[in-house]
């Protein structure tokens, strides 16, 4: 099987690492679309898109995500608030940590004692909120479940490969003072779920096999296969689909 070629999109936080990686002439390649078929990009398969290769959509998509700045405060809604106000499907996530720079780390909820009013107050003043979230350094290897409803932020100087639900919905609610990017406060709001969800498995690289996330649209193994689906080989993210895995360091979805 010839290899499935990423979607490559640039983003205004990216690092340099996946431009040179991928030998693209552009060196702010923020995303690396290892996975996907919804409608806003396809990886492609013999220069056709993929969806048409595999008669159908995904149920997932697989990125590759390189910040040298944070990422957007942001939420993505459940798939009741996604049916309900975009016709689509909900965004539950998990990453996988590939690289992280001292003191690099995620933000993920409200502090314990912050008031979900006072945040949306500053919100909606274009204030600062990093001081309202939690903040995790991450290290190589950490795996983090992030629910439909978290408001969360990748930060700066961390390298991850994302599972996540087939949608392209990202509601930004602050965007670290950076000029031009649209805000949706009325409905990142009305979608957002304060109650502290998400998850943190530490150092995951080189442990036994075990089964990461098994959510109603798909399932992410680490070293462990389950019948036909998607390997991701974690060295050289080539992308391959069957029974077998083809490398010993690797991440199985289906």
């Amino acid at each position: 099987m010839e290899k499935i070629s990423p979607l490559l999109v640039q983003k205004p936080w990216a690092g340099d690492f996946l431009g040179r990686f991928y030998k693209s002439k552009y060196t702010d390649i923020g995303e690396a679309w290892l996975l996907s078929t919804i409608r806003e990009g396809e990886s492609e398969l013999s220069g056709r898109k993929l969806s048409e290769v595999l008669g159908g959509p995904l149920k997932f998509v697989v990125k590759i995500i390189d910040a040298k700045e944070p990422l957007s405060v942001q939420v993505h809604p459940n798939d009741e608030w996604a049916a309900k106000l975009e016709n689509s499907k909900g965004k539950t996530e998990c990453w996988l940590i590939l690289d992280s720079k001292p003191g690099a780390g995620v933000y993920l909820g409200l502090k314990d004692g912050v008031k979900p009013a006072d945040f949306e107050a500053r919100l909606k003043k274009n204030e600062s909120v990093e001081t309202d979230m939690n903040f995790f350094e991450t290290k190589r290897g950490d795996f983090i479940v992030v629910p439909a409803g978290t408001i969360h932020a990748i930060g700066g100087g961390v390298t991850l490969l994302e599972v996540q639900q087939a949608s392209g919905i990202t509601y930004r609610l602050w965007d670290w003072g950076r000029p031009g990017r649209e805000l949706h406060h009325e409905k990142g709001l009305k979608v957002s779920n304060y109650e502290r969800r998400f998850e943190i498995r530490r150092s995951l690289l080189g442990n036994s096999p075990q089964a990461l996330l098994k959510h109603a649209d798909f399932e992410c193994y680490y070293n462990e296969t389950h019948g036909d689906g998607w390997f991701i080989d974690l060295k050289t993210f080539d992308v391959s689909r069957g029974h077998t895995a083809p490398a010993n360091d690797y991440i199985f979805v289906r």
